[in-house]
């Protein structure tokens, strides 16, 4: 099955469900949990992808009827702000649910040069037991963008998130006791000539990995590093998953690695962004041996805009998952796609 590096799948079959559309108001970076038996979804509202304010994170609770199709029970307003909202994450830790989202309070009105300085950035957690009942945002002291799920390790907790250095990114993570205690900063990944970030972490029993996105526009595929501490890394290797922006990695239950992401390995021009969205089923967590599964295409012809997902494993195995898309719509909405391990 993993004879060759790499298989690329056309011809797959899956179920899609629209989870939220709105046409007069922009729709995405969602993400997806499995609790209590229910699907959550989580995304932002703003005006347009690239905003500085007025941003607002909703969390939909829904499940799939006989048909598989996702039906939504629920939406609740988790935050609404004046300021720049960004990437809201879902983690279920311990029998409870939580948010995490950093929020970009900047100087500069042109938020997309400033949000990667460090002093703009502040992430926020809330936290329910039940999915419904949320309390108010806990203020943390970590800072940085894209936060990624809270990474439950043996006795700590981990964040990472990215800041600027100089003239590169370079990627983070905080680590904690508990979600209310102080968070300690640790370099993750630092490598001159690259822009390291969007890291997506995951606990792999004994040890950490590390997936990351590469954002210098020039193509570079995703690079990976492990830990056994949470503290110190090992340096960053080269995967063969190119273009691979925001990945979101996890491990099946058959063992498997599964990793989603949008796929840019083109120069970052308008005409050309964000239309691809894959999954990769991978073998093992030097991501060199995969199978790619084509998630779907955004062919907007006003302005493609799509690629930020999130996915969770279901009680029959199979993977759910969560994707903003333009498409034929004014503005990018919110997709669910159900799919299988043997559909790769």
């Amino acid at each position: 099955m993993f004879d060759s590096p790499i298989r690329l799948v056309y011809n797959t079959i899956m179920i899609t469900s629209i989870i939220e559309r709105d046409d007069s108001i922009w729709q995405g970076h969602p993400d997806v949990a499995y609790f209590n038996h229910y699907l959550f979804v989580v995304y932002r509202e703003s005006e347009r992808h690239l905003v500085g304010s007025d941003t607002c994170i909703k969390l939909i609770k829904g499940h799939l009827d006989e048909n598989k199709k996702f039906v939504k029970l629920t939406t609740k307003v988790i935050e609404k702000s004046q300021h720049r909202l960004n990437c809201p994450r879902l983690s279920v830790i311990n029998n409870k649910l939580y948010i995490i989202c950093d929020k970009i309070i900047s100087p500069d009105e042109n938020y997309f040069t400033s949000e990667n300085i460090e002093k703009n950035s502040r992430v926020f957690i809330w936290e329910s037991s039940d999915g419904d009942r949320w309390g108010y945002p806990i203020a943390t002291n970590v800072t940085g963008i894209v936060p990624d799920r809270i990474c439950h390790f043996k006795d700590q907790l981990l964040i990472a998130t990215h800041t600027q250095k100089e003239n590169r990114l370079v990627q983070n993570v905080w680590n904690a006791q508990s979600i209310t205690d102080k968070w300690n900063k640790n370099i993750l990944a630092d490598v001159g000539g690259l822009n390291l970030c969007e890291g997506s972490i995951i606990n792999d029993d004994d040890k950490l990995i590390c997936l990351l996105r590469e954002n210098s526009g020039m193509g570079h595929p995703a690079f990976v590093t492990t830990s056994l501490n949470g503290i110190d890394w090992t340096p960053v290797c080269e995967t063969k998953m190119f273009g691979c922006h925001r990945p979101v990695l996890g491990k099946l239950s058959s063992g498997k690695y599964l990793v989603t992401c949008r796929e840019q390995i083109s120069q970052l021009n308008p005409m050309y962004w964000a239309r691809n969205t894959f999954a990769y089923l991978c073998v093992n967590y030097y991501f060199n041996n995969f199978i790619l599964l084509p998630l779907d295409h955004d062919n907007s012809k006003i302005k493609s805009d799509s690629g930020y997902t999130g996915w969770a494993q279901l009680d029959d195995n199979s993977i759910f998952v969560v994707n903003y898309i333009t498409g034929d719509a004014p503005k990018p909405y919110i997709k669910g796609y159900l799919i299988d391990e043997s559909d790769f």
